[in-house]
């Protein structure tokens, strides 16, 4: 196993997982419940690092692809643009979900202002995540690129 085949395997952690995070969030907030607060929080900063391992093994992959008929250079600089604030935000997230941790186990005052960052800054994440993502899948999924006809498409639509 190289980097490349680590960045696809765990390159749907982080999005997902900002998506999860955020619903328990939101949920924890209306309930008001501390431990599924705490356990948003944690599952962040788990997150946080998946991020940075995918961020880390993103430029072998981006060499592994580049110089395969049908990748475009801009696809892949579309999806590299995209993730460094995706990574950025993710990171945020994750290092104000540890302070919460810290103040929550502590009984600290600010905890429900922090925890609001913290579900405001996951939301965010999970927006740039995805919207990464997206330019990613491009890269090698030319099926979801906009406004992809192939010739058997062409023909088929004539049938029709």
């Amino acid at each position: 196993m190289n980097a490349t085949h680590i960045h696809l395997l765990l390159n749907h952690l982080p999005i997902i997982g900002t998506l999860i995070a955020s619903v328990i969030m939101v949920w924890a907030i209306i309930k008001n419940n501390p431990k599924f607060k705490d356990f948003a929080a944690g599952l962040v900063v788990v997150l946080a690092l998946s991020a940075v391992v995918v961020n880390t093994t993103g430029e072998s992959a981006e060499e592994t692809v580049e110089n395969i008929p049908g990748i475009t250079e801009t696809a892949l600089e579309v999806h590299e643009d995209a993730a460094k604030p995706a990574l950025i935000l993710t990171l945020a997230a994750g290092l104000v979900c540890g302070v919460f941790l810290f103040f929550s186990l502590r009984k600290l005052p600010m905890r429900k202002s922090l925890f609001i960052a913290c579900t405001v800054l996951t939301v965010l994440a999970f927006a740039a995540m995805a919207r990464a993502g997206y330019y990613g899948g491009q890269i090698r999924h030319t099926e979801i690129a906009g406004g992809t006809v192939t010739p058997a498409d062409t023909k088929h639509q004539d049938e029709d």
